[in-house]
């Protein structure tokens, strides 16, 4: 992946923290509207309004063993999805990690749990012991790495023999300046064992379009907001999106790994 893009995205990241200090924006990924989640009964009245993104954490994790578990969220936001697993799951230790230092914080006066922590930190180098976690996840931000094999191999070293890792991005578009072909390769030479692998860019497209809710819900500027532009140019960049979903230029996938239990997949 080229530096600028990822130096671009991470100023974007650095800059939303600063400027959106709205604590109601706890998501930044663009949801999930599938057709095995029609019924928001299992939603609390007050996380209704996350519906879209509580619907892609819920779906990723869909039938993983996570009680009494440790997870680990890579690339964490600003805490909705480890406040999904807190308020959802009997996990016992949730850890969000995340290279902006302003989502931390915003994460740390968000979640109120003690059962979760959050902690800045580089996704291609995680200062934590090997096999630490049961569960390791992220959603919308490995196209954002710029050593793609470095974070596989930092994930699968993380985990324990037998862990999960839960992946979920947009998957091919050539804007992104990635090697698609390459990075299929080195995610087949990474040593996990392949659970599910799934295309959900339907899901994701079925939420884009919810004008009332999700992104648009939380990042359409009101009149005269300090951070209305970068609001606007969140919105922008979904609009785009949905297109080039909508078109097939690019895909949004899903898998679930396993790291194996005998220690001799890689």
């Amino acid at each position: 992946m080229p530096k600028r893009f990822s130096e671009a995205v991470g100023a974007f990241y650095d800059a939303a923290a600063e400027q959106i200090r709205d604590p109601g924006l706890l998501f930044l990924n663009y949801g999930f509207d599938g057709p095995d989640d029609p019924d928001p009964d299992w939603i609390s009245r007050d996380d209704l309004p996350y519906r879209l993104h509580l619907n892609l954490i819920r779906h990723l994790v869909r039938g993983v063993d996570l009680k009494g578990k440790s997870v680990l969220e890579v690339s964490s936001g600003r805490g909705g999805n480890c406040r999904y697993l807190s308020s959802y799951s009997a996990a016992e230790r949730i850890v969000g990690l995340d290279r902006c230092l302003g989502n931390v914080r915003l994460s740390r006066d968000a979640v109120g749990s003690e059962r979760v922590s959050f902690l800045n930190g580089d996704a291609q180098a995680m200062s934590f012991p090997d096999e630490t976690f049961d569960v390791v996840v992220n959603i919308e931000a490995a196209h954002c790495y710029g050593d793609w094999p470095l974070f596989l191999s930092e994930v699968y070293r993380l985990l324990v023999p037998g862990g999960t890792f839960c992946l979920t991005d947009l998957w091919g578009l050539d804007l992104q300046g990635i090697d698609w072909v390459r990075r299929e390769v080195e995610l087949a030479e990474s040593g996990f064992e392949v659970l599910l692998e799934e295309d959900i860019s339907g899901g994701v497209l079925g939420a884009l379009r919810q004008r009332d809710e999700g992104v648009y819900r939380f990042f359409s500027p009101t009149a005269g907001s300090p951070d209305g532009d970068l609001r606007g140019k969140v919105l922008d960049v979904a609009d785009q999106l949905g297109m080039f979903l909508a078109l097939g230029e690019c895909s949004y996938r899903l898998w679930r790994f396993r790291k194996p239990a005998n220690r001799m997949g890689k």
